[in-house]
């Protein structure tokens, strides 16, 4: 009955349901200083000032104004209006972004180990400074073990939807619509982003099979940039 229950996008699949989104405020402690409830359809990078607006009514004056931003509303209009508005950030960079410093992550040397971390694996971090942010370039070897069984476990998926593709291929007398295969791939393709996007995708329409090849050097030098 809430007038702000609208159908959206739903992590947990419930698209038989209306949503609310729900903006909370927490201290450094963890504990909630105010909340407001949103439409259920509204993005999560629209959500952002009128939280700051929020926020900024239970700021004392001169008290320092930092905000930890999630990746999916750090977007440039976001981070600008932070700026403008005197609040520092901390924000966890998206993938995309580890491609401009790929340069920076291969040059192992220059990172440096974090201390009081004896009883932990080792975390290793470097120091870029932009215009505008303190970009902090972290290595380790629990973060790369985790990318690559995401990774594997995307890929796998991945190549077996194509072969059961072909399998059906082969066992159907129809010839299958170009038209068709071709929105087929795409969709696969966006499904399986991460691990599609290392692999060169073409269709036969004479034996009726899609084959997909890995670029191999694109592979590794994601590999190497994790």
């Amino acid at each position: 009955d809430n007038p702000k229950a609208k159908r959206g996008h739903s992590k947990e699949k419930r698209d038989d349901c209306s949503l609310l989104s729900l903006g909370l405020i927490i201290d450094r402690n963890g504990f909630p200083i105010t909340h407001e409830v949103l439409e259920g359809n509204r993005s999560d990078s629209k959500t952002l000032i009128n939280m700051i607006a929020q926020l900024e009514k239970h700021m004392k004056p001169g008290q320092k104004k930092v905000v930890i931003v999630d990746g999916g509303i750090a977007t440039a209009a976001n981070l600008s209006c932070l700026r403008e508005k005197g609040y520092e950030y901390i924000v966890s960079g998206k993938r995309q972004s580890r491609n401009e410093f790929y340069e920076d992550f291969c040059d192992i040397n220059s990172f440096s180990v974090i201390k009081d971390r004896e009883d932990k694996s080792p975390v290793f971090v470097k120091r870029y400074d932009t215009e505008n942010e303190l970009i902090v370039l972290c290595r380790s070897n629990n973060r790369k073990d985790k990318e690559n069984a995401i990774l594997s476990s995307a890929e796998e998926k991945f190549l077996k939807n194509i072969d059961e593709f072909n399998k059906k291929s082969a066992e159907s007398k129809r010839r299958k619509n170009p038209e068709k295969v071709n929105k087929f791939i795409i969709k696969l393709t966006q499904k399986y982003s991460r691990a599609s996007k290392y692999y060169n995708i073409s269709y036969d329409e004479t034996t009726q099979k899609i084959s997909a090849i890995r670029n191999e050097d694109k592979y590794i030098s994601h590999t190497n940039l994790l």
